[in-house]
């Protein structure tokens, strides 16, 4: 299958979403995470926001003054 991709408004989103949340839930929760997913991964690009795939090592902060 071909990785595309669609945008939709956030109200069809949710329209979509809630109509899911009547469905059974062993019948939609891939579906609702995986939207989920995608959804935080656009708005964390789109807010330039990106996570290192390595642990990143901070030295420790002495908190007094």
């Amino acid at each position: 299958m071909d990785n595309q991709t669609v945008k939709m408004t956030l109200e069809l989103a949710n329209q979509l979403l809630g109509y899911l949340g009547k469905r059974p839930y062993e019948e939609v929760f891939t579906l609702i995470n995986e939207l989920q997913r995608q959804h935080k991964e656009n708005a964390d690009l789109e807010k330039g926001v990106t996570f290192p795939r390595e642990k990143i090592e901070a030295e420790e902060v002495d908190g007094t003054t």
